[in-house]
């Protein structure tokens, strides 16, 4: 089964915010993981390259999340992190975004957003 991720708040990070705030109704195919309990996981700034401690972290390929921010029409954010990704000399693959920021579903386009989870 493929699991989605749908981002309901921005995420905590390093880009600025106004980048960060174009991932809000964005939905992505996500990396495999424990669906049963929190996955921590060790992020790094993408900044600053500081290690940063997620208590229950969702990975994305970063393909599938420049690929999300486009046909959602969000050019700006798709932009900048191109842009940053370009700029790595070894290029991550992937990003990760704290489960809380969001929420997991297995089909998106049967699964309505529930108006109690964004608030």
């Amino acid at each position: 089964m493929q699991w989605h991720f749908e981002v309901l708040r921005p995420p905590d990070g390093e880009a600025p915010l106004e980048i960060r705030e174009q991932w809000v109704g964005v939905w992505f195919p996500i990396e495999p993981r424990n669906m049963d309990g929190p996955q921590p996981e060790t992020a790094e700034g993408v900044l600053s390259g500081a290690p940063s401690v997620m208590p229950d972290g969702v990975r994305v390929s970063m393909t599938n999340a420049l690929a999300a921010l486009r046909s959602s029409g969000r050019m700006e954010a798709a932009e900048w992190w191109t842009a940053w990704w370009n700029g790595q000399g070894q290029l991550p693959d992937e990003l990760l975004f704290e489960r809380s920021c969001g929420r997991i579903v297995s089909n998106p386009e049967r699964t309505p957003p529930d108006e109690s989870e964004r608030q």
